[in-house]
């Protein structure tokens, strides 16, 4: 996830590391590091100090570049220098093609930020081949045969 300019409003830095390509069926790792750096002196409108300490940080896969269907969502604490992981077995039934990996990040104040990854998504094809010894088989013989499984 490529992360915009620092904004002197946000009150927390943080990295966000995520892969860009997946296979239906298997696991998808995005890890959420809260980062040193705390913006120092950051005040509310009132003037007081605040800490935005924990934060909220969701995560979800969403189908397609419109955000239609729901693969995964989750929402977990993220606290000053502590690193989270999320991880999301995408299911079989996870059709092939662009999705979206978005983390959305929520301070005690309700400062929100968004940010967005693409992940693409193929099937894994299999060719089963099933090979037997003779062609046709009279009642009671023994069948003999291998098969054998090709990934492409």
């Amino acid at each position: 996830i490529r992360l915009p300019k620092p904004n002197p409003d946000t009150p927390y830095h943080y990295q966000i590391v995520s892969q860009s390509s997946a296979l239906a069926g298997e696991q998808v790792t995005v890890t959420v590091h809260a980062a040193r750096g705390l913006a120092k002196n950051l005040r509310d409108k009132n003037g007081r100090k605040i800490n935005p300490w924990p934060l909220e940080v969701t995560f979800d896969i969403v189908h397609g570049k419109t955000g239609g269907m729901l693969v995964d969502t989750q929402t977990t604490t993220l606290k000053r220098y502590q690193s989270i992981e999320f991880l999301s077995e995408l299911p079989d039934w996870t059709p092939s093609g662009s999705h979206k990996i978005v983390i959305r990040m929520t301070s005690r104040q309700e400062i929100t930020e968004t940010f967005y990854s693409a992940l693409e998504v193929r099937k894994e094809n299999k060719i089963i081949l099933i090979q037997t010894d003779k062609p046709v088989y009279k009642p009671g013989q023994t069948a003999l045969g291998r098969v054998i499984v090709l990934n492409p």
